[in-house]
């Protein structure tokens, strides 16, 4: 059996198993409304809870929140998990709390300053009340600050962010193998380069998915 290729998250998340290759950071604002006036705070991202954290402390309301991770942060911070989507989607997160939420509700949405899909407008097809509020940017980092991975790595992309991010910094060498967490990031990915999808959504089960499928 030859060497195991190395696997690199293009993140700063310490996963057992992979290297690190932090390619995009966030850069926070300062939130100023009052969470207290609402039902429910909405989050599609880790960074949405982290965004709010660093502007106020709690009581918080209840949290909706797109996918296991997100709610695991949010509950680390000792906030209420109302609902958590069973898809890593915000289409279909939308589309599953159409039938959860009552008529009315009143959301404060904390976002990134991009988004791909239009999550306020859909929720309000739903009669619910949305206020956005825009808590955080995704920008990469310096090329001169990143070291390109090893020859006949495996890269595993977590976002269009990364996607954009990396290929702004390195080109694709022959030998690399692409893993992507989800069909949105996957089709960012240049054509030419063969994608494998992850069937989970979290890094740990990324990296059980490339143990069966690479070694």
């Amino acid at each position: 059996m030859g060497v195991k290729p190395k696997i690199y998250i293009l993140s700063d998340t310490d996963v057992q198993g992979a290297r690190k290759l932090p390619v995009i950071r966030q850069r926070f604002f300062k939130i100023e409304k009052d969470p207290q006036y609402y039902d429910y705070l909405l989050f599609t991202s880790k960074n949405g809870v982290r965004a709010l954290l660093r502007s106020m402390q709690g009581p918080f309301p209840k949290v909706l929140a797109i996918g296991k991770a997100t709610a695991k942060e949010a509950e680390n911070a000792q906030m209420e998990i109302a609902f958590v989507s069973k898809e890593s989607y915000s289409e279909k997160m939308c589309e599953e709390l159409c039938g959860f939420l009552p008529a009315g509700s009143r959301i404060l949405y904390v976002r990134g300053k991009r988004t791909l899909f239009d999550t306020a407008s859909a929720l309000r097809e739903c009669k619910a009340e949305v206020d956005e509020v825009v808590g955080y940017e995704t920008v990469c980092v310096e090329c001169d600050s990143l070291r390109a991975p090893e020859p006949g790595s495996v890269i595993v992309f977590s976002s269009p962010s990364t996607v954009r991010c990396f290929f702004s910094c390195f080109k694709w060498k022959k030998d690399y193998k692409a893993v992507a967490l989800g069909k949105k990031t996957a089709s960012y990915i240049p054509a030419g380069i063969e994608v494998h999808l992850s069937p989970g959504r979290t890094f740990k089960e990324c990296l059980e998915y490339i143990e069966n499928i690479y070694f």
